[in-house]
């Protein structure tokens, strides 16, 4: 059983891995479509969203319609869900990028982790021990240094991307969180159809407001959805929830962590962005969490088959 149990965790790392490094490709995405196209933020992210989600509704409507059946008793927690994982998400996270920089923006998204630790305590039953108390000090400490905080002329030149970054992780945390509890109940196209759906509606709606006659041309406008609605959003979507619906969501949203790895490499090698030695120490704080818990939850692996 043991064994078992362990095969069963480690399929479940690959993907959470997997998905985590397509999503490390949302900052260099982003800044790469708008050094080439002549394309604002909300339009973007509302391309992105609209895309994934007809291409979900058209392939599940081909090959699953039991996906879009849910209980009216839900509909308000899915309509919450699709608002803060997709609408709201989606606009923090590209103005994080906008008013810091892609390294930055993506490791202050990693509060997100102890946020999901903290959370899955609180409402899933996820026991909190003294490693994992501990181990929520390194990101907030790691993210006092990557804002350098310590000095006040920079924290005010960058408020507005100090504020987006932690607002990009509460919205990002909450995937993992109401994901979790929503798969109890139905599967995983399911939750990808209408989460999709609902939080692209008001980006659409936001974009025909503000507007609605800046668009790239039809032919970009449909490589950018595509491209983005399919490798920076269903795929590492689907990747990580499958890996969700097999791992607790604290240990996935930790595995999850080499997206600021994947990025920060993607931002220097593609983008020319550089962190300062203090901002790289603050990212070994970010990521050096994951080190501990991988290292508590092995060693608790061994001493329980020994």
């Amino acid at each position: 059983m043991q064994v078992r149990s362990r095969r069963f965790a480690g399929s479940a790392v690959a993907p959470v891995l997997v998905g985590a490094s397509l999503w490390g490709m949302i900052g260099p995405t982003y800044a790469l479509i708008q050094n080439r196209v002549a394309i604002d933020n909300v339009t973007l992210v509302t391309l992105r969203a609209v895309g994934a989600a007809l291409l979900c509704l058209i392939w599940f409507g081909a090959r699953d319609r039991s996906s879009f059946h849910i209980a009216r008793s839900d509909v308000g927690r899915i309509v919450v869900f699709g608002l803060v994982s997709v609408t709201a998400f989606y606009l923090v996270l590209i103005y994080a990028f906008r008013y810091s920089s892609v390294a930055v923006g993506t490791l202050l998204l990693y509060l997100a982790p102890a946020l999901v630790t903290l959370g899955a305590a609180l409402w899933l039953d996820d026991p909190m021990t003294r490693i994992k108390i501990a181990a929520l000090i390194l990101p907030f400490v790691g993210c006092f240094l990557i804002v350098e905080a310590f000095r006040p002329g920079n924290l005010a030149a960058n408020m507005a991307g100090i504020g987006f970054g932690p607002a990009s992780a509460v919205a990002y945390g909450s995937y993992s969180l109401m994901a979790k509890r929503l798969m109890r109940q139905y599967s995983a196209g399911t939750l990808m159809v209408w989460y999709l759906a609902v939080g692209a509606s008001p980006l659409l709606l936001v974009k025909l407001a503000v507007s609605p006659a800046e668009w790239p041309s039809f032919g970009t406008s449909v490589g950018i959805a595509l491209y983005s609605g399919v490798m920076i959003t269903i795929l590492p979507v689907a990747f990580y929830t499958y890996g969700l619906q097999r791992m607790p969501s604290s240990e996935a949203s930790i595995t999850a962590t080499i997206e600021p790895v994947v990025a920060m490499v993607l931002a220097f090698w593609l983008l020319g962005e550089r962190l300062g030695p203090i901002q790289l120490a603050g990212a070994m704080c970010v990521i050096g969490r994951v080190v501990l818990l991988a290292a508590v939850g092995r060693r608790n692996r061994v001493a329980r088959v020994v």
